[in-house]
């Protein structure tokens, strides 16, 4: 219960930030040069808006086409079991939304989605009885906020994405994500990228470390 919280007030703040950026640029009265920097550190700022809904990717063309409610896709919940690699590897998703042009038929054939969503690896995607579309096709995301909110409880705490600290998670054993669906493999990783990276920024005080080693440990790349 406390780290949900936390996380719903990291969220608030988060959230609040840009609004507060903008409203001190706004009454400060400042030239063209402090709206220059304004528009530099607004880009450094994380997406906003709750946790709960940070990476889910939402489709609705054939849904719509299909006289359905829309797709809802939750990173979270995939993350946890599988790393990076399983989904936009093996499995050939897109980076991009849209980029992939999945279909129910190819659903069907075993690819893309299908290839877990089979009735034994995961919930089907078949047509019948036992059908449970509305795990995908949602009208809203209330219950799947829910279900966010009952998994992150206990994970490590993060105040970016979708407030867990995925590195961490993996390190301390609170996930345990697959590399492969086709029998697990060992990624080793490269000597050259055990140190940290220093990434400076355009915008003052907010140069970023990014740990390879942190996230491929969790990621699978």
């Amino acid at each position: 219960m406390k780290s949900g919280v936390l996380r719903k007030g990291i969220g608030f703040v988060l959230r609040a930030v840009p609004v507060l950026v903008l409203v001190l640029a706004m009454s400060s009265g400042g030239s063209a040069m402090d709206r220059s920097e304004l528009a530099k550190v607004l880009k450094t700022i994380p997406p906003n808006g709750p946790f709960a809904k940070y990476g889910n990717v939402t489709k609705r063309t054939r849904a719509k086409e299909a006289g359905m409610d829309p797709v809802v896709f939750p990173h979270w919940g995939h993350r946890a079991r599988y790393t990076c690699r399983v989904c936009h590897l093996e499995l050939n998703f897109g980076m991009k939304r849209g980029d992939t042009g999945i279909t129910r038929a190819q659903y069907l054939r075993g690819r893309f989605c299908g290839a877990c969503h089979n009735g034994t690896t995961a919930f089907g995607v078949q047509a019948g009885a036992d059908a449970q579309c509305h795990r995908c096709h949602m009208k809203d995301t209330k219950e799947l906020d829910k279900r966010f909110e009952e998994f992150a409880e206990g994970l490590p705490l993060a105040s970016f994405g979708n407030g867990i600290d995925w590195a961490a998670a993996y390190n301390e054993g609170s996930i345990r994500p697959t590399n492969s669906i086709n029998g697990e493999i060992s990624v080793p990783f490269p000597e050259k990228l055990k140190q940290p990276l220093k990434l400076g920024t355009a915008s003052p005080r907010s140069d970023v470390s990014f740990s390879h080693k942190g996230m491929s440990n969790s990621s699978g790349f």
